[in-house]
């Protein structure tokens, strides 16, 4: 067969499968293959279609992304407005890979060259044809079911094939008796009597990459999810108007103001200005009694007292962001308010809209929304009460935004952040049997992976501009948002503001009756960490750490238990659903990622047919097979009950522990669980 290809998948594939460098076994036959490259979508006129994004929004946010890399610093010079190109994907180039065959005759395997399958290439879709085996004793075609899926990698990012030893000019036999690869050896397919064997780890394959001294690339399977992992940014409701945010103060400004305002903003009732309006004429029934024209002019006066004055509120938050925020946390705060804003407010959402039902609105409209009846709708409204969340939304075209910028191998995580058993492939692990080297205690590679893990970025040639692919598709989800009031209840329960003895308070309780005071504490208060960063679990209370630790664990556990809960009931793998948290609103949104294939409406149907049963479930959730030990040593997460694939979770892992959402053990203490806060006499 032809050793360069095309061919076209659903354009989601290729931001998280289908990429340059990485390897896949071909759908019609039984070649595996490598993506040569990505070629961009063209429009019926043959012309390339150019992505309405806006570039300098999604590499600002992609550099923030990198920063834990050790080559963060060169990623960050190599990925610039003006040299980066944005490609929505159309079709891929592969080539036949790896390029080591097994004869099923004789056992013989042979290592060919590119140059090699070029000169052997036939027909597109013939599957045989490929070679002929060189065991001079054998001679036999060799097929795509003699290729071998063994490949090497390494930390650097390379990729290559088995180092195949050389005996009486032709191959030899890989003889694996097992499944462990410290019994794997070679022996020589002409005579093995006259030739010793080798073992398999005795052959060791050296870096290709110039730049590289690994001289013991790790070999596996290259399907083993260790082989290639993607490195992705989601971002949502990306609107070309975003690439003033990092620039404009201004801009900034108004999405804080806007969401602390909240619906304080709305124009007033009727009802409301009718009130205000008869104390401006002296109480009583002097509205009543007015005649027509003083009455409106009072009306007027009312609503004018009603109204917030949006423009002077938006340049008082200005003021305060400047004094209370360096450049870069107001600027991620801003990001951070704007996604949870395209979701609620109507101002901010796409132009093609989003349909979006809370349950709050369900009953407030008289189920109009639904097909369900007003009683089973006060139901599930009184279901999300009791667990404590100010709203649960329900969310069709929600728009998701994928930008897929680098790869990298052995390791999804930088280097000392690889805490994550649920990015493991445990099958790889076990078949490296005895030899297998541990990771080290702090997250490390071990001793014999000293080099570290590096980032990727993907280009076309080795001088050749990064390419960022981006692809935006629309997503089922549903957001939740803790209620505000609660959150502070709970911690105030725990005595979370109580400084130890000795020490003073830097955090207090804001007034809960003013919720955009609230709001601003979360906003002020809460410091979110980045993608592979643990709180500190021993910071003292009354500190904005130890708020911050409290907070964004309750909110990270709460989306990882619905994960859990949404895919048990609605059937999904839970790699196909992904948080994306919003900590300094206390939401949380989990959507379906595009490029899994499921029945659509499968989580609207799930929270419009089964939140009851759901709430049901997420009780049952609170146990771990591995309790009381992982309650205990574990602090209440492991990955039987909390771990998520590293592709659904956003901060690798970290900060989670049960006892926050149910109660028990967290950080040395015993917690009153969020669930069980009532601001009727607390727990």
């Amino acid at each position: 067969m032809s050793d360069n290809k095309t061919m076209e998948r659903s354009q989601s594939k290729f931001i998280y499968d289908y990429l340059p460098w990485n390897t896949f076994n071909h759908a019609h036959n039984n070649l595996s293959g490598r993506i040569a490259g990505l070629s961009p979508e063209l429009n019926e006129y043959g012309q390339k279609v150019e992505l309405d994004l806006p570039k300098s929004y999604l590499i600002s946010r992609i550099h923030r992304h990198v920063s834990k890399w050790p080559n963060a610093e060169s990623i960050r010079d190599d990925l610039t407005y003006a040299n980066t190109e944005l490609v929505k994907p159309g079709w891929a180039n592969y080539l036949v890979y790896p390029l080591t065959f097994e004869c099923d005759d004789c056992g013989s395997v042979t290592k060919y060259s590119r140059d090699d399958m070029d000169a052997m290439a036939s027909e597109a879709n013939d599957a045989r044809g490929l070679a002929v085996c060189q065991n001079p004793n054998c001679g036999e075609q060799l097929s795509d079911r003699d290729q071998l899926p063994f490949v090497a990698v390494c930390e650097c990012g390379a990729i290559d094939e088995l180092n195949v030893p050389e005996c009486c000019g032709a191959g030899m036999q890989f003889n694996r008796p097992t499944t462990q690869m410290g019994s794997w050896h070679w022996q020589c397919a002409v005579n093995p009597s006259l030739c010793a064997t080798k073992s398999f780890y005795a052959t060791p394959v050296y870096c290709p990459n110039g730049d590289c001294d690994n001289q013991d690339m790790e070999v596996m399977n290259h399907t083993s999810s260790s082989a290639f992992y993607p490195q992705v940014k989601n971002l949502i409701n990306v609107q070309p108007q975003l690439d003033d945010l990092h620039s404009s103060e201004h801009y900034q400004a108004r999405i804080v103001s806007d969401y602390l305002l909240g619906d304080e903003d709305a124009e007033p009732s009727e009802h409301e200005k009718r009130q205000v309006a008869n104390d401006i004429l002296g109480g009583g029934a002097a509205l009543l009694s007015a005649d027509e024209e003083e009455a409106q002019e009072a009306i007027e006066k009312a609503k004018s007292r009603l109204m917030i004055d949006v423009q002077e509120h938006r340049e008082e938050t200005e003021d305060w962001l400047q004094t209370t925020f360096d450049d870069e946390p107001r600027t991620s705060l801003a990001e951070e308010l704007y996604e949870f804003l395209s979701v609620v407010s109507p101002e901010y959402a796409p132009a093609s809209g989003i349909e979006s039902v809370s349950y709050q609105e369900m009953v407030d409209n008289d189920a109009n929304e639904t097909h369900l009846s007003l009683p089973k709708v006060r139901k599930y409204n009184q279901v999300r009460e009791e667990l404590n969340f100010a709203e649960v939304r329900l969310i069709k075209d929600f728009p998701i935004t994928a930008a897929t910028y680098g790869y990298t191998r052995t390791a999804p995580n930088p280097p000392g952040e690889n805490r994550n058993p649920a990015g493991g492939d445990t099958e790889e692990e076990g078949r490296r049997g005895e030899n297998s080297d541990e990771s080290g205690e702090d997250g490390s590679d071990g001793d014999k992976n000293e080099r570290p893990v590096e980032l990727n970025l993907f280009r076309t040639g080795d001088y050749s501009a990064p390419q960022i692919f981006a692809q935006t598709n629309d997503a089922e989800a549903v957001l939740v948002q803790f209620d505000l009031e609660k959150v502070l209840v709970w911690l105030d329960e725990n005595d979370l503001f109580d400084a130890p003895s000795g020490l003073s308070a830097t955090v207090t309780m804001p007034d809960t009756d003013d919720e955009e005071a609230m709001r601003r504490w979360f906003i002020a208060n809460i410091n979110p960490p980045g993608r592979y960063e643990a709180l500190h679990d021993d910071a003292p209370a009354g500190t904005s750490e130890c708020v911050t630790r409290h907070c964004y664990t309750l909110l990270n556990t709460t989306a990882h238990l619905f994960i859990n809960g949404m895919g048990a009931l609605a059937g999904h793998q839970r790699e196909s659903l992904v948080e994306h948290l919003m900590p300094r609103t206390m939401s949380f949104i989990v959507y379906k990622r595009p490029d899994t294939d499921f029945a659509l409406g499968s989580l609207w149907t799930l929270f419009e047919e089964q939140f009851d049963d759901f709430s049901e479930h997420l009780d049952e959730l609170y146990d771990c097979s591995y309790d009381p030990v992982c309650l205990h040593d574990e602090n209440g997460a492991c990955e039987d009950c909390l771990y998520l694939a590293a592709i659904s979770t956003e901060n690798a892992n970290h900060n989670l522990g049960r006892g926050t959402f149910y109660g028990g053990n967290f950080d040395g203490r015993d917690l009153t669980g969020y669930k069980d806060i009532s601001l009727n006499g607390g727990a």
